[in-house]
């Protein structure tokens, strides 16, 4: 117990010279290992409770920040270091979700490029459809792009199975292919 409680001593003296010379991460931390010798309910404790605060709120003031730059993974990683700060904050979780949406919308859009250069472009699509409905309108100027994309490279399948067709003398085949493109 003797040796907890040194251990405990030599954390949260460091933790308060951490916090004296502006370096709030470190003492969190130990801070975070004294209160693992002494318990929640312990002086150190309360400090590392209330840095615990006071850096969440600054991670989310600078997420705020990368928001307002539309700079989303970096205000993704704020946001997620103010939610494992202080679990269960209304604001943080709201602009964390909305945050997390966008990048899945991002990432489907990605994937839906990605479709349409192997030539699928009804795979495209529904990737496209996704990222809409996750972002609303922010990403709609590149889905409509997607879209047509994915409708260029479906009529430019269709032209090869017809101009196939009319390579192999199905000629009656290939013209009902052509008149398919032109309509």
């Amino acid at each position: 117990a003797a040796r907890r409680q040194h251990a405990g001593e030599r954390y949260y003296f460091r933790g308060l010279e951490e916090l004296n010379a502006g370096r709030e991460r470190r003492a969190y931390t130990s801070l975070g290992h004294a209160m693992g010798f002494w318990g929640q309910d312990s002086r150190a404790g309360e400090h590392f409770a209330e840095l615990a605060a006071r850096l969440a709120a600054q991670d989310l003031e600078k997420a705020k920040v990368y928001l307002a730059l539309d700079e989303t993974a970096a205000a993704w990683l704020e946001l997620r270091d103010a939610d494992r700060l202080q679990p269960g904050d209304p604001e943080t979780g709201r602009l964390l979700a909305a945050v997390e949406a966008q990048l899945e919308a991002a990432r489907a859009l990605t994937e839906a490029d990605m479709a349409v250069r192997r030539g699928d472009p009804e795979g495209a699509r529904a990737l496209a459809e996704r990222a809409s409905v996750l972002s609303g309108e922010r990403f709609a100027v590149e889905v409509e792009e997607l879209g047509r994309r994915a409708t260029e490279e479906q009529l430019r399948q269709q032209f090869f199975i017809a101009y196939a067709a009319e390579l192999d003398g199905q000629i009656v085949y290939a013209r009902d292919r052509y008149l398919e493109l032109l309509r």
